[in-house]
């Protein structure tokens, strides 16, 4: 299932560890019911859109 991380560019992969910081930091905020929870969702979803399309573009 992880080939494609392993086959991937080195900015994809960078880019697949951040998403899983992400992803551990938007499911720990959330579990304590913090208020920075919804702040941070925001801002990191936006900030992957720009990161996928510059992905996209930059392995076209």
């Amino acid at each position: 299932m992880l080939d494609w991380f392993f086959e991937s560019s080195a900015v994809q992969q960078t880019w697949g560890i951040i998403t899983l910081i992400g992803i551990y930091v938007s499911v720990h905020l959330a579990s304590k019911n913090n208020k920075w929870f919804v702040p941070f969702t925001a801002i990191f979803s936006v900030i992957m859109a720009i990161a996928g399309i510059v992905i996209r573009i930059n392995t076209l």
